[in-house]
Parts: structure tokens; sequence; C-alpha cells
């Protein structure tokens, strides 16, 4: 407990608070944070720390080694030495997540974003949550980072794979179409646009573009996959 006590006329004036369930309180959180540590120092995440007032940053030795630091280099020591090698191309929206959070208006910092310093392309992922103080207001924020390059690489090569895919169908001279379950059409490749004249397709049925009768002919005829509804 604290105790105020203020002399006034001939006596006194104390007041005593009690701070146990704050005291109590510290103490949990401490715990947690430094279970939270050590957790993350044996996974694939590296550790950061901001204080806002200060504008200083703690970076643990995993974090250091995902931005590309040895050991015997000096890292970021402040938020803007660190938004000083994001990537150009991904620094509004690193600071947009950063501001955002800070002003109470997102749960957490949830962020991906290039470095500017590394030889090759390589990517980094940051989670953080900030510690509110006494006047509601974030004062620090606690956070991870993860290299996701191999993650980004191989969705990479998925859309180039996918853009070579549709590629091929788009030119195919023959008729290519998707439809869903209902017989709507998702997709038709170029050869079927330039045969129907090119008019809006998606959503709608043989019997809506062409009527009955030849929706009839198209059915037992042409070639195409039907699939779940998107």
């Amino acid at each position: 407990s604290i105790i105020y006590y203020s002399n006034f006329l001939d006596g006194g004036v104390g007041v005593i608070f009690d701070i146990s369930e704050i005291v109590k309180s510290k103490k949990s959180l401490l715990k947690n944070y430094e279970a939270l540590k050590l957790s993350i120092q044996s996974s694939q995440d590296g550790y950061w720390e901001w204080d806002i007032k200060s504008n200083g940053i703690k970076l643990s030795k995993k974090a250091r080694e995902i931005l590309g630091y040895k050991e015997t280099e000096k890292s970021p020591t402040n938020m803007t030495e660190w938004m000083n090698i994001v990537e150009s191309y991904d620094m509004a929206k690193v600071n947009e997540a950063l501001a955002t959070h800070i002003n109470g208006n997102s749960k957490f910092i949830d962020v991906e974003h290039r470095l500017k310093i590394s030889t090759k392309p390589k990517w980094i992922s940051i989670r953080g949550e900030g510690i509110y103080g006494s006047n509601n207001e974030i004062v620090k924020v606690y956070g991870t980072i993860r290299d996701i390059t191999k993650q980004k690489e191989e969705l990479s090569k998925l859309k180039i794979e996918k853009e070579l895919y549709t590629t091929f169908i788009d030119n195919l001279p023959a008729i290519f179409y998707l439809k869903d379950k209902a017989g709507r059409y998702v997709y038709a490749n170029n050869f079927y646009q330039k045969l129907i004249g090119f008019q809006s397709y998606k959503n709608k049925t043989d019997e809506e573009l062409f009527g009955e009768d030849i929706a009839k002919n198209i059915k037992e005829s042409a070639f195409g996959i039907t699939k779940e509804p998107l």
C-alpha cells in the first residue's frame, strides 16, 4: 500500500491507497510477457518492442537476423530507422497499419513488406499489439516478425502457372467454357465469346442467351465443364 500524509493545522490528513491488485496485475502481465518471449525464441519468429514516446525499438537476435543484420552489425534502434529499410512500394501501407493501430482504430498490427536492403526480394510479416497506458493511449507495442519469402515465391509461381493456363485456354481455336451446377456461365474463352458476338454471358444460362431451341443444341454438342457454384 501507498500512504499519503500531509500536515494540517494541529493535526494531519492521511490517505491510504490499496495497490495490491495493480501490483498483482503487473506481475501477471510481466509473467505472460516473459512466457511469450521464451515461446517466440524457440519459434521461427523474431520479437520486437516499440516505445511510442521515445520511438525506440528493441529487436531480438532472430528479428535482426530476419532483417538481414549480422550479430556484429548495427540494426535499427528506432522506428524511423526501421522504416528506412522498408521497400518504397510498401511504405504507405506499413505507415498506415502502424498509425491505424496507434490511433486505436485496429485491434492489432498485421502487415507485410519487402526489404530494400536485401540483394534479392525478401518479404517479412509484422504482427503486433499495443499496451495502453493510464491515459487510455497506446504507450508500447509488442510484436513478432517472420520471414515469409518462401511463401511469397510459391504464390508467385502459382500465379504464373495460372496465368499461363488461362492464356492457353483463352487462345484455344475451339469452344471452352465453365458453368456452375445451375447451368450459368462462369467463364467462356475468346473463341466462344467471338462466336456469340462478345455479348455479356456471366451468370446467364443458354436459354437466356440463345433461346430454348439453340440452347438444346449447344448442350448436346458443345464442350465445357460444369463446376460448383462460386
